[in-house]
């Protein structure tokens, strides 16, 4: 997220109300998730890019030959493409690299496990704790909680393979003089005398577009197949030309025949 997310913002549907924390407040976690995740980019190149604590830990992912002259063909209008962020285990100089940048990256686990994602990152080092377990097709019905309510210190769980979303386990517990439960602690900056839960409430889903370009151009084929490097934030907050963020331009992974 950018830092203006973090402030009230007018959309085209209306208002988004500012957080009760800041970019500043966070932007310690999003610099320790870039060196956990294996993130690699480059500062500077993106103009809606807030101030960050230090470097992404590798080097931006580099265009193949295709990707790169649409970028410089969209850079020579006026615009600022970037190089999107990517979490992979990529070291482009070395040729027995963990990630090959296979045609399979986007939308498909990683059978190199290559990619710096929960399971691999996360998931996996931790189950090498001997005090780890991993229940599957268990039910965290209820989080228990230090009589300040400040800390969980207990789940309890049932046996069955139907899942109850986290936000509701957090609103439903109760624990000492707790009226709301662990999700009290997140509540509406815009009304303090009427707290509302808002853990698991106003969640919005990822609305994104699609658009598919089909080339009539047989002398200018694209041979890409790690296509997923351009990103521009150009149209990311509101513009002269629109006074609403329109959102965030990147490509997906490629298609073909």
């Amino acid at each position: 997220m950018r830092k203006e997310d973090f402030g009230e913002l007018r959309h085209h549907g209306g208002v988004s109300p500012a957080w009760p924390v800041s970019y500043d407040d966070f932007e310690p976690y999003y610099a320790e998730a870039e060196a956990l995740y294996h993130v690699h980019g480059k500062r500077g190149e993106d103009p809606t890019e807030p101030w960050s604590s230090g470097p992404f830990p590798h080097p931006a992912v580099s265009h193949e030959p295709r990707i790169q002259k649409f970028s410089d063909d969209v850079a020579s209008l006026g615009y600022k493409p970037f190089h999107t962020p990517l979490a992979v285990m990529l070291d482009e100089k070395n040729p027995r690299s963990r990630c090959i940048r296979c045609e399979t990256c986007d939308g498909f686990p990683c059978l190199v496990e290559a990619k710096g994602d929960a399971e691999v990152c996360c998931i996996a080092p931790a189950l090498r704790h001997p005090n780890v377990t991993l229940l599957t097709e268990a039910r965290a019905t209820r989080l228990l909680t230090s009589p300040s309510g400040r800390e969980v210190t207990a789940s309890r769980s049932s046996a069955t393979a139907t899942s109850r979303p986290m936000p509701r386990t957090c609103s439903s517990s109760r624990a000492g003089d707790q009226l709301r439960g662990p999700a009290a602690g997140v509540r509406e900056r815009q009304a303090p005398e009427r707290p509302r839960q808002l853990v698991g409430r106003g969640g919005a889903p990822l609305h994104g577009s699609r658009e598919l370009g089909a080339a009539r151009d047989l002398e200018h084929p694209n041979p890409t197949v790690f296509q997923k490097t351009f990103s521009m934030n150009d149209f990311y907050l509101a513009t002269k030309e629109w006074e609403y963020p329109m959102g965030h331009i990147s490509f997906v992974g490629k298609l073909d025949g």
